[in-house]
C-alpha cells in the first residue's frame, strides 16, 4: 500500500490554500493602506461623523403631550377649550387655528352630565376649567349650599370626583394650570380662585402617581385682585415675570400675577407666594362684556372670550397688546376656558435650531 504520496499531495493542497489566503490578505492590506484609498475612506468617515453631529444638534420637533385630551392637533397646533354650563350638563367646545390660519371649532366636542358623589338637583354649576400639558382636564363643581368638589374630566365623558381633596366652600369660578421644572423634575398644578385671585385661592399639585396635594398660597398685592375678571390663564414660556393674566372689562384692566416664591416642591410643606399687579389700566376697551374664559396658547399668548358675543381677543405679552380677532367660540354667560399652554399658533411652523 502506497500511503506517502497521498499524504504529500494533501499537504501540498493545504500549503497552496494557505499561500492563497496570505496573498489575498496582502493585497487587501495593500489596497486599504494605499494612500489614495486611505484618504478616501477617512474623508467618508469625516462626512458621516459631521452629518451625525449635525443631526444630533438639531433640536427635535417638540414632543407634545399625550393624555386624556389632546393638547395639539396632528400638525402640532394648539387646541383650546371652552366650557358652558346649562341644565346640569357641562359642554366642552374645542377650537384650533389650522394650517390655513382659520379658527376651526368642534362644538359639543364632549359633554358631562353625570356627576358622582352628588345629585344633579343639588348642583349650582360646574366651572373653573383647566387642563395640564398632559391633557388632564379638571373643574370645580359647586353645590347649592356652596360646597365645592374637585373633579377630573375624562376624555370618555365621565367625571371623576377626587375625594382626597377637600376644597373649601366658596364661589370659585376661575382656574388655570401651571407647571415648573426643578432640577429635572416637572411639577404640575391646578390653581383656582374667586375671579382673579380674589379669594378662596387654592393650589392643587397633580402628582404623577395619581395623588394630589392641596395648599393655600400667600397673596401679596391683594388689592389688585378682582372678582370681575372671571378667569385667568397661565402665560407659559412667558418673556417677563407674569405667570398668569386676567382681564377685568369693567375697568379695562389687564391684571398680572407673578409667583415670587415657591419652595418645598413635591412635599407636604410646599409653599407659594403670588404677587398681583395691574399690567395695563386702559386696554381692550372694545370688549363689551365680562370675559369669563381665558385660554393659554403658549409662548406668551392668551385668548380672552367676550361672553356676550363669543369673540376671542388675543393677548400677546411680548407686544403688550390685546386685540380682537376673527375667531369665535359660543357666547355664554356661564362659561370658562382652558388651554394646555403648548403647541403652535396661527401660521407658525416648526423651525429647528441648528447649533454646531
Amino acid at each position: 500500500v502506497k500511503i506517502k504520496p497521498v499524504v504529500e499531495e494533501e499537504n501540498i493542497k493545504i500549503f497552496n490554500a494557505f499561500n492563497f489566503v496570505v496573498l489575498l490578505f496582502k493585497k487587501l492590506f495593500s489596497f486599504v493602506f494605499n494612500k489614495k484609498t486611505f484618504n478616501l475612506v477617512m474623508s467618508f468617515l469625516m462626512i458621516v461623523s459631521l452629518a451625525y453631529v449635525t443631526i444630533e444638534k438639531i433640536d427635535p420637533e417638540p414632543a407634545f403631550a399625550a393624555g386624556e385630551f389632546d393638547c395639539v392637533d396632528s400638525n402640532g397646533r394648539t387646541y383650546i377649550f371652552q366650557s358652558t354650563w346649562s341644565g346640569n350638563t357641562l359642554t366642552i367646545n374645542r377650537g384650533v387655528n389650522n394650517d390655513s390660519g382659520n379658527f376651526v371649532t368642534n362644538s359639543s366636542f364632549q359633554t358631562f352630565s353625570s356627576w358622582s358623589s352628588t345629585s344633579n338637583s343639588n348642583i349650582s354649576e360646574v366651572n373653573s376649567l383647566a387642563i395640564t400639558t398632559d391633557g388632564e382636564m379638571f373643574a370645580l363643581l359647586k353645590e347649592n349650599d356652596n360646597d365645592v368638589r374637585f373633579y377630573k374630566l375624562n376624555y370618555n365623558g365621565s367625571a371623576e370626583h377626587i375625594s382626597s381633596i377637600s376644597f373649601p366652600d366658596g364661589d370659585n369660578n376661575a382656574a388655570s394650570n401651571y407647571e415648573v421644572d426643578v432640577s429635572g423634575t416637572t411639577y404640575k398644578y391646578y390653581i383656582a380662585s374667586k375671579g382673579f385671585f380674589n379669594g378662596n385661592v387654592r393650589v392643587i399639585r397633580i402628582d404623577g402617581d395619581g395623588s394630589y396635594h392641596m395648599f393655600e398660597p400667600n397673596i401679596t398685592g391683594g388689592s389688585n385682585g378682582s372678582n370681575k375678571a372671571k378667569d385667568f390663564a397661565w402665560v407659559s414660556n412667558h418673556p417677563s415675570g407674569n405667570d398668569f393674566v386676567g382681564y377685568d372689562s369693567n375697568g379695562n384692566d389687564l391684571l398680572g400675577a407673578e409667583i415670587t416664591s415657591h419652595t418645598g416642591h413635591g412635599s407636604n410643606s410646599e409653599a407659594m407666594t403670588i404677587n398681583l399687579s395691574v399690567l395695563n389700566g386702559n386696554i381692550g376697551s372694545g370688549i363689551g362684556s365680562n370675559s369669563g374664559a381665558a385660554m393659554s396658547l403658549g409662548n406668551g399668548d392668551v385668548y380672552f372670550l367676550e361672553n356676550s358675543t363669543g369673540d376671542l381677543w388675543l393677548y400677546d405679552q411680548s407686544a403688550g397688546s390685546l386685540t380682537e380677532t376673527n375667531d369665535d367660540f359660543a357666547n355664554s354667560s356661564n362659561t370658562d376656558g382652558a388651554g394646555c399652554g403648548i403647541g403652535l399658533q396661527g401660521n407658525d411652523e416648526f423651525s429647528p435650531d441648528i447649533d454646531l
